[in-house]
C-alpha cells in the first residue's frame, strides 16, 4: 500500500511535467497566425470550340467546352507599397490620358509630381539644360519615353543626372545636377508648355497651367 501511494505521488508531478512538455510541442507546431494570409485567386476559364471527333468508337459532334486556362491558387496578400504604386500609376494614366504604349511608373507611390520624358533632336551639350516654351513649337519633342509619379522634393535618379521638383506659388522649381557637376542648377517652370531639354531627354512637368495674363 505504501509503495502504491509513493508511486502515485511520484506520477502526479511527472504527469504535470509531461503535460507542460506536450503543450509546448503543440504550441510550437501550430502555424503562425500573424503571418500574411493567403487570398484565393479565381481560375481563368475560357469557352473553347471543340471540333467533331470519334472517341472510343462514339461520334461526338462539334461542341463548346469550358477549359481552365489558368488554375486557381492562393497568393500572399499584396505588399502595401506595391498596391500604392499601382493605384498611383492608374491615377496618373487616367488623369493625363497617357497612352498604354507609354510606361507609367511611380517608384515610391507618389503622384503629386508627374514628369514625362520624351526624345528630341536638339543639339544640347553634355551637362547643359535649356528651358524652351514649345507652345508654338510642339515638333521639338518626339515620342514619349515614359512618365513618372513622384512626391514633391523626391529625388529622381536618371543615370547620368538626377533631379527633384517642388512647388512654389503655382510654379515648379526644378533642381538638377549631373555627375560631372558639383553645383545644383535651379530653374523655375511656370507651365507645362515650358520644357526642360538636356542632351538625352525633354522633360515635361504635367499639371502646370499658364499663369494669369501669361502668353
Amino acid at each position: 500500500m505504501k509503495k502504491f501511494i509513493l508511486l502515485l505521488l511520484f506520477c502526479i508531478p511527472l504527469t504535470s511535467c509531461c503535460g507542460i512538455f506536450i503543450n509546448q510541442n503543440s504550441l510550437e507546431q501550430q502555424p503562425n497566425t500573424n503571418q500574411k494570409t493567403g487570398i484565393y485567386k479565381k481560375p481563368v476559364v475560357q469557352m473553347v470550340k471543340i471540333p467533331a471527333m470519334i472517341r472510343g468508337g462514339v461520334y461526338i459532334p462539334e461542341h463548346y467546352e469550358y477549359v481552365v486556362v489558368q488554375p486557381g491558387e492562393y497568393v500572399l496578400d499584396t505588399d502595401p507599397l506595391i498596391e500604392k504604386k499601382q493605384i498611383a500609376e492608374e491615377k496618373i494614366r487616367k488623369l493625363y490620358q497617357i497612352p498604354m504604349n507609354v510606361s507609367v511608373k511611380s517608384l515610391s507611390g507618389g503622384d503629386s509630381v508627374v514628369v514625362c520624358l520624351y526624345k528630341h533632336l536638339l543639339p544640347i551639350k553634355d551637362g547643359e539644360i535649356q528651358v524652351i516654351n514649345i507652345k508654338d513649337k510642339p515638333f521639338l519633342i518626339k515620342e514619349a519615353i515614359g512618365c513618372y509619379g513622384l512626391y514633391e522634393k523626391e529625388p529622381f535618379d536618371a543615370g547620368k543626372y538626377a533631379f527633384s521638383i517642388k512647388y512654389d506659388n503655382g510654379e515648379a522649381v526644378f533642381y538638377w545636377i549631373t555627375e560631372k557637376q558639383n553645383e545644383i542648377i535651379k530653374k523655375k517652370i511656370s507651365s507645362s508648355d515650358e520644357v526642360i531639354f538636356n542632351e538625352n531627354n525633354a522633360i515635361i512637368i504635367k499639371g502646370l497651367k499658364n499663369p494669369v495674363g501669361g502668353k
